[in-house]
C-alpha cells in the first residue's frame, strides 16, 4: 500500500456535490468522495439510520482497520478490502476497540446506473471485495478524488462522466475475474465455472470432465494445456482463496470453513492452506495482517481466473 501513503492528496478532507437535478444526474451522479482517518470509536455509521436514501456507497482501506456487519455476518475491513453497500440497508460500519485507526477513501454515487451497477456486482460478488492498489478501480477513485481536490468537479457532466468512469472500472475489474477467456476450448471453460460455482462439494477430475463433455484424459491433458494448471490444482486454488477471504474477514470456526470450501475437516484444509500460504489459518488470522492474503490473491490472478 506504499504508493497510496505517498499519494500528493492523501487523507485532504471530503468533498460533497449536489447538483440541480437533470437527466444526466438521474442516470448517474456523483455525491461525495473523501479520503479519512478515524482513531475514535465514536465513528460508527448504521445503514438503517442514514438520512440519504438511494445512494451506493464504495469504501476501501488504505491502512489500519474498521469493521462492518451486514445483516448477521461481521466482516474485517483491513487495507486492500473494500465495501459495497446502498442506502438504506441492513448494516451497520465502524472502527472497533480493539483497531487504533481506521484510513479509508470513499465515494458516493446516485442513479440508474450507479443502482444496477451496485446490483449486479454485490448479487455476484457479495458486497466485500479486495483490490490491489494498482486495479483500475482503485486508480480511477484516486483520480476522481485528486480532481476533487483541485476543484475540478464543478460541473454536473463533469460528475455524471466520473461517476460513469468508477461504475465502469468496477464492472469490468470484476467481470474480468468472473470470465473465462472466449479463446478457451468451451469444455475447459464450463468445467472453470463449474469449479467457481461448486467448490464446497467434492469436485474430482471424473465429474469435472463430465461437466466439459470429454474424457478424463483428454480432459486434464487439454486443461494444463490451457491454462498451465492442473484441474486439480486449479480447485485447490480456488478453494484456498475462498478459505482464506472467510478466515481473515469473518468469525466463522475452521471447521465451519472447512465445510464451506469443501474440506472434509479443518486439519485437512489447514495443511494445505499452510502449505500455499506458509501459514496456519489460525495465524492467518491471528496476524491480522492482509499481507498474505495479498500474496494468494497475485497467485489466483495469475491463474485461469485472470488469464
Amino acid at each position: 500500500m506504499g504508493h497510496l501513503e505517498d499519494f500528493e492528496f492523501r487523507n485532504e478532507g471530503s468533498y460533497a456535490y449536489r447538483f440541480q437535478e437533470s437527466e444526466v444526474s438521474k442516470n448517474i451522479q456523483l455525491w461525495s468522495i473523501g479520503w479519512d482517518t478515524h482513531s475514535s470509536q465514536l465513528y460508527k455509521w448504521n445503514g438503517l439510520k442514514r438520512k440519504d436514501t438511494d445512494k451506493y456507497i464504495f469504501q476501501y482501506t488504505v491502512r489500519g482497520y474498521g469493521k462492518i456487519k451486514i445483516e448477521d455476518e461481521i466482516y474485517t475491513l483491513d487495507s486492500g478490502t473494500a465495501f459495497m453497500v446502498t442506502t438504506p440497508g441492513d448494516y451497520e460500519y465502524y472502527l472497533p476497540e480493539e483497531s487504533s485507526e481506521w484510513e479509508f477513501i470513499y465515494i458516493t454515487l446516485y442513479g440508474d446506473a450507479a443502482k444496477y451497477c451496485w446490483g449486479k456486482l454485490t448479487d455476484t460478488n457479495g458486497s466485500i471485495l479486495r483490490f490491489h492498489p494498482e486495479s483500475r478501480p482503485i486508480q480511477t477513485l484516486l483520480s476522481i478524488y485528486a480532481q476533487a481536490n483541485e476543484k475540478r468537479i464543478d460541473t454536473p457532466y463533469i460528475g455524471s462522466s466520473l461517476a460513469y468512469q468508477m461504475t465502469m472500472s468496477l464492472l469490468e475489474f470484476t467481470s474480468a475475474m468472473d470470465q473465462p477467456s472466449a479463446r478457451w476450448h468451451p469444455g475447459v471453460a464450463k468445467a472453470i465455472n463449474h469449479v467457481k460455482s461448486h467448490f464446497a462439494k467434492e469436485l474430482t477430475i471424473d465429474t469435472l470432465a463430465w461437466e466439459a463433455g470429454l474424457s478424463p484424459y483428454h480432459f486434464s491433458r487439454l486443461f494444463k494445456q490451457t491454462t498451465g494448471y492442473t484441474p486439480l490444482q486449479y480447485v485447490t486454488f480456488v478453494r484456498m482463496y475462498k478459505a482464506a477471504d472467510l478466515v481473515l474477514h469473518t468469525n466463522y470456526t475452521f471447521e465451519e470453513i472447512a465445510r464451506k470450501t469443501g474440506y472434509a475437516n479443518a486439519n485437512y484444509m489447514n495443511k494445505v492452506f499452510k502449505k500455499l500460504t506458509g501459514i496456519s489459518p489460525r495465524e492467518f488470522r491471528k496476524r491480522m495482517d492482509s499481507y498474505q492474503f495479498d500474496e494468494l490473491l497475485k497467485e489466483y490472478e495469475r491463474s485461469v481466473l485472470k488469464r
